[in-house]
């Protein structure tokens, strides 16, 4: 955790150099990207790095927001109460500060709190650490049983053997707004970005770090890669044992109009809910499009380019 930190706070420090084969007067930091989880962060980077006076020059495969990741879309799931690990929750914290921030700056609304509740048996990982992070970082929640939930949030229909933690601080991002915001405020600080280039080879040496494209050839000193799917292709030196899964989601109209006001988002917060042991889904109120819901991880394995919009039984 403080190495990671520490790299950051050197990257946003320091005057990074960028040269291509073109061109030898610009200055700042080459961002790679494509088809990755991600697609928020390395945006979110871009803009506040961005703003340190440091000029940013970013390079994507595709012209974001685009449809080649996991950061389009309607919404997207924020939450305090990390159920995976505790350690995550000041980085969350923080990022809730942050966006309230470009909100502010860019006069947007990206940004819509409906609390959250996580479900499970009481034994479960997902309402023991939901439980464990709003305990150690003082994260106000409710712990409730399964008549209560049901008597608060009608839509839910949770068997006896049920909990819920329950954090008013969740919601919802809308993710292609968040895409567009940061990029146009990061280039109104000055930030370049190049679409539609995609990145063939990345090279490292002892003095600077060659990126060669379809395009253009660049050198830097310093270099942040997201590439996501295309990390083991782009550069296959690094050992890491990447498998990128499909995620299929499902979307639900409520055609019983007495129903329907139990799915909309004052009446029903987004969620997580683990109804086998490992084995989750989650879902969102009605945003206008019907109610969404998802299984949490688990697709089936498929490689970078071979993505398909058709669904099967299986």
């Amino acid at each position: 955790m403080t190495r990671v930190v520490q790299s950051v706070k050197y990257l946003l420090l320091h005057q990074l150099e960028i040269v291509s084969h073109k061109t030898l007067h610009q200055t700042g930091l080459l961002l790679l990207h494509g088809l990755h989880g991600v697609l928020m962060v390395i945006f979110s980077l871009l803009y506040h790095l961005s703003k340190t006076g440091c000029q940013v020059f970013g390079i994507d495969q595709f012209t974001p927001p685009h449809t080649h990741g996991s950061s389009h879309g309607q919404s997207r799931i924020i939450r305090q109460a990390y159920h995976e690990n505790p350690l995550y929750v000041p980085l969350i914290k923080e990022a809730y500060n942050l966006w309230y921030e470009i909100e502010k700056t860019a006069g947007k609304k990206l940004f819509l709190k409906t609390g959250g509740i996580m479900l499970g048996n009481e034994d479960s990982p997902v309402i023991m650490g939901a439980k464990l992070s709003a305990e150690i970082h003082n994260i106000p929640f409710e712990y409730l049983n399964s008549s209560s939930i049901k008597e608060r949030f009608p839509a839910l229909r949770t068997p006896a053997d049920t909990v819920g933690v329950l954090e008013k601080e969740a919601g919802i991002l809308f993710p292609e707004l968040c895409i567009k915001t940061y990029l146009e405020e990061a280039q109104k600080n000055g930030a370049l970005m190049h679409y539609d280039e995609h990145a063939i080879r990345v090279v490292p040496n002892d003095t600077f770090i060659e990126i060669i494209t379809d395009k253009n050839t660049y050198y830097t000193s310093k270099l942040i890669v997201s590439a996501g799917a295309w990390l083991n292709k782009l550069i296959p030196d690094l050992p890491l044992p990447l498998t990128i899964e499909r995620q299929v989601l499902y979307w639900f109209n409520i055609t019983n109009a007495k129903l329907k006001q139990y799915f909309m988002p004052d009446r029903l917060p987004i969620y997580i809910w683990e109804y086998l042991h490992g084995k989750s889904f989650y879902g969102f109120p009605d945003l206008g499009d019907g109610i969404k819901i998802a299984f949490h991880h688990g697709g089936d394995s498929v490689t970078p380019g071979m993505l398909t919009p058709a669904v099967t039984e299986h």
